[in-house]
């Protein structure tokens, strides 16, 4: 019995400490490989602010896709990618584009609730 009720402790804690996490999510942009000779690959750009974008991703020839991970629910993420080539240039960015990260997460459980 007293083995139940551990269990059913240990249970509560975990779905107290569990119903306020934030689940992150996650956002895949692709694109249409290059066809330069001397193609080394890609810089892939993103941030929260319209064309304010942090450190860039780089990401070899060969891929056409990237996925970011981890990215903040309610939060609107841009987009954007330039390619180099194997003597260093960089092109201008491409289109921008953007996802808004849905909030999934559900609001805390109401304490303090009393009745008179």
């Amino acid at each position: 019995m007293l083995k139940i009720i551990n269990l059913s402790v240990l249970l509560l804690i975990c779905f107290v400490c569990l119903s306020n996490v934030v689940f992150a999510g996650s956002a895949t942009i692709s694109w249409r490989a290059n066809t330069e000779q001397d193609l080394k690959g890609y810089n892939v750009y993103a941030g929260t602010t319209s064309r304010n974008y942090g450190t860039p991703v780089y990401i070899d020839k060969a891929q056409t896709s990237y996925r970011f991970n981890n990215l903040n629910e309610g939060i609107t993420y841009y987009f954007c990618i330039t390619a180099l080539d194997i003597t260093g240039n960089e092109s201008g960015f491409s289109q921008e584009v953007y996802k808004m990260i849905e909030d999934l997460s559900t609001p805390s459980i109401p304490v303090g609730v009393t009745v008179e």
